[in-house]
């Protein structure tokens, strides 16, 4: 609590809730030191799990890989666009078009790329939901899509709509308060501000094919992705 940040957003006096806050939280204070938890990159050897959970009517699909990352990584932006277009934009992404769309094995689809702002202990994830006897399906359209990604990369006619999407998404987010006071709290807490954002868009809006698909390529390596599953599969 001693090193807690405060971020709001609305139609409020500024001075009235920064008085409302110290007489609240001045003298709340930790017992313990204060230290960020230190989260460093380990190589994981991949693993194939399955665990069953009987009278379960859905099934789970999760993948995930370690990545070597962190937010100051120049290759942080293409990577970011290219998780984008794999399974982050949601609809419009590979993995949702091949499994949800085509296929209709999974309502709920996805993947996410997680890269902290010190360290460089970054996750590539996959998660999807199905009726248990489609999850090996779901697999197997999953590792499809990330081979076919790899191999045949992205076209500059999927960057550019990618970029037009990812951008608006930003929009949209800052658009919500919700949202954009835990930016607020974040910038505070790291001593950043929206300045950095503008700075990543500027980045990836300036993005080639190339760029994208060199990043996919160097960090997620379907090799080193472990899949676990759990479902009443008997």
């Amino acid at each position: 609590a001693s090193h807690a940040e405060l971020a709001a957003v609305g139609d409020f006096d500024a001075e009235s809730l920064q008085k409302q806050a110290s007489s609240l939280f001045a003298g709340w204070t930790g017992k313990e030191h204060y230290a960020r938890v230190i989260s460093n990159f380990r190589d994981v050897p991949a693993v194939n799990q399955t665990f069953e959970t009987p009278d379960k009517s859905n099934a789970f699909f999760f993948a995930i890989e370690p990545v070597k990352m962190d937010d100051a990584n120049p290759d942080y932006p293409a990577l970011l666009l290219a998780n984008y277009m794999v399974g982050g934009g949601f609809l419009n992404s590979r993995l949702a078009t091949r499994i949800r769309v085509k296929d209709g094995l999974s309502y709920g689809i996805g993947s996410q790329l997680s890269v902290p702002i010190k360290e460089d202990a970054a996750t590539f994830m996959t998660y999807a939901i199905s009726a248990p006897q489609n999850t090996g399906k779901v697999e197997s359209d999953f590792k499809e899509e990330m081979k076919r990604a790899s191999d045949s990369g992205f076209t500059e006619q999927e960057i550019a709509s990618a970029k037009s999407g990812w951008l608006q998404s930003r929009q949209v987010s800052r658009g919500q308060d919700n949202e954009l006071t835990g930016k607020l709290a974040s910038n505070a807490h790291w001593d950043r501000t929206m300045q950095w954002d503008a700075d990543i868009e500027a980045k990836v809006s300036s993005l080639k094919a190339a760029d994208v698909n060199a990043a996919l390529r160097k960090y997620i390596d379907a090799a080193k992705i472990s899949i676990f599953k759990a479902g009443d599969f008997s």
